[in-house]
């Protein structure tokens, strides 16, 4: 159950498996997965590469010498960065042996807003699938997010020199389309409205989770924020929107942007009947009829904002 409350009531990327098919290693699984979950233009994107044997026998890991990662852009373009050179000795694969490497896509980029960039592993005729991964050139804090629902519209900008993986999480997911359909499943008035699950209830997210990124801005009415679980680290996708002043959420969780219109429509989302919250008893929070975003964009700020 992720919340924002006093008392609180998921860097996992998609993993491929597939096998070797080399004469003498049918045994060896590979997985390859990404292990940033946000990447902007100009940071490092870290892949990495798992060798399992059940077996445990010895194998020299030239293969991996001669391996190659590729970045692919939208536009069809392939870039092939660096690869770094692996040790050529014999490694004995009797358990997992873990080979990460880092590359820097950024200054290789060129990007206007966001892209979807793709990334792959290869050796010869073996090709991984093609792991999809949002990439965004635009500075972080020159970006708003339109925050259309079905009662009204609200505009949010952000925080990135406070949270800026936070910032640029939300940011991905809203150009991902990941927000269009999912409701405000819990509302307390003058207190916060909080949505983003994709199961409807308060107990789902993205399928990672990400670091906490608290900071000095205090939980004011229209200031967005993370939910979480127990765990500092647990916020994933679910956000809440503060309806009023809420000091105690202070340093708790991680506040990353705040509205600057729609707050006749936060009223509005606030006022919705609502009934027993099924997961906390104790609260009146669970809409009768869930508000529901019907999309989020973003978009560039205007000059002069």
């Amino acid at each position: 159950m992720f919340v924002c409350a006093a008392r609180p009531i998921l860097a996992i990327g998609l993993v491929l498996f597939f096998s070797l098919p080399a004469a003498g290693v049918e045994d060896i699984k590979v997985s390859f997965e990404m292990i940033s979950p946000s990447p902007m233009a100009g940071e490092d994107v870290r892949l990495k590469i798992t060798l399992h044997s059940e077996s445990g026998r010895g194998f020299t890991p030239a293969m991996l010498d001669s391996a190659c990662f590729h970045v692919e852009m939208g536009d069809g373009t392939i870039i092939t960065p660096r690869k770094e050179g692996l040790k050529r000795s014999p490694v004995l694969l009797g358990g997992n042996i873990t080979i990460s490497r880092t590359v820097n896509v950024g200054p290789l980029l060129e990007v206007e807003g966001c892209d979807t960039v793709r990334a792959w592993w290869d050796y010869k005729d073996l090709s991984s699938e093609k792991i999809s991964f949002g990439l965004f050139q635009w500075p972080l804090d020159k970006i708003e997010t339109v925050i259309e629902t079905e009662m009204g519209v609200m505009v949010a900008e952000f925080f990135p020199h406070k949270a800026p993986r936070t910032v640029g999480n939300f940011v991905r997911l809203a150009e991902e389309g990941f927000y269009d359909g999912l409701s405000f499943h819990r509302v307390i008035p003058d207190f916060m409205i909080q949505g983003g699950c994709p199961n409807g209830e308060g107990t789902g997210g993205p399928g990672y989770t990400i670091a906490a990124e608290f900071n000095d801005t205090p939980h004011e009415r229209g200031v967005l924020s993370m939910a979480r679980g127990e765990s500092v680290d647990s916020a994933g996708s679910q956000f809440f929107i503060i309806h009023a002043d809420s000091p105690h959420l202070d340093w708790n969780y991680t506040a990353f942007g705040r509205l600057v219109s729609g707050f006749d429509v936060l009223d509005k989302i606030t006022a919705v009947e609502t009934t027993t919250n099924p997961f906390i008893a104790s609260e009146q929070s669970r809409p009768v009829k869930p508000p529901r975003i019907v999309k989020m964009t973003n978009r560039l700020k205007k000059e002069g904002d």
